[in-house]
């Protein structure tokens, strides 16, 4: 994002996802309170009928699947290469960065993680995974600010690389178009909404607005973080434009 727009106008962008997930969120929340409704499919009933109701499913459904699927194809390709960077030696060709090892971490992911956390029957039942995602993704974006400033190997002219993203400011239409439905896709927390308000210990509108509104500063903080210093990084690198 910040490669394709400048530090300005992606502060803005993920600002303007950040505002429009908040009120969105905010919008679904009052129409659960008001239906009593811990599904979509529940409100969908309350305000347009049975056939409506069934329609959202399928449209959940897809959505939900749509997440899963990217999930798993971007972990079948990076945890292979993980491993082999870490571990400084080559996995077999039934479990490395090939056919045979995509489908082997695919399979595994899906039914040794995916499958036994969608056996439980309230949400709040994932609470301790759910916080174990939360500090990974705080500790990537740490790792990223990390190298940043200290590792002069990968980033060996820390002022130069700081000062170019600072200064630098596009604003094509091919920029926003492919990083837009990014930010969309990094502020989509909406299917989980009604659920979670429905399983609140003190269950209001209020509440919940706080919730959202804190964990919408934390992720665009997170965010800002992470794609500044991450492009930063490898900013005076000569070959930045295949990296980016």
């Amino acid at each position: 994002i910040f490669y394709e727009n400048g530090l300005v106008f992606s502060v803005l962008l993920i600002a303007l996802g950040a505002v429009i997930s908040m009120y969105t969120g905010w919008l679904i929340v009052k129409t659960a309170e008001y239906c009593n409704a811990t599904r979509y499919e529940d409100i969908a009933m309350e305000l347009y009928g049975k056939n409506m109701s069934r329609f959202t499913s399928v449209m959940i459904l897809v959505t939900m699947l749509g997440f899963v699927i990217a999930y798993i194809v971007l972990l079948k390709s990076l945890l292979p290469q993980t491993i082999e960077a870490v571990s400084g030696s080559t996995l077999p060709g039934w479990m490395g960065d090939t056919t045979g090892g995509h489908i082997f971490w695919s399979a595994l992911f899906s039914y040794a993680v995916v499958f036994p956390l969608t056996l439980a029957r309230k949400l709040s039942a994932l609470r301790f995974s759910s916080l174990f995602s939360f500090f990974c993704g705080i500790y990537v974006v740490l790792v990223l600010v990390f190298v940043c400033l200290c590792d002069r190997d990968v980033n060996p002219d820390l002022g130069a690389s700081l000062e170019k993203v600072a200064s630098e400011f596009r604003l094509t239409a091919g920029g926003i178009f492919n990083c837009f439905p990014l930010i969309v896709f990094s502020f989509m927390y909406q299917p989980n909404l009604p659920s979670v308000y429905a399983e609140l210990q003190v269950k209001k509108p209020a509440t919940m607005a706080r919730v959202i509104i804190y964990a919408t500063i934390i992720a665009c903080t997170s965010y800002t973080l992470a794609g500044y210093f991450g492009y930063a990084t490898f900013a005076m690198n000569p070959d930045v434009d295949n990296i980016m």
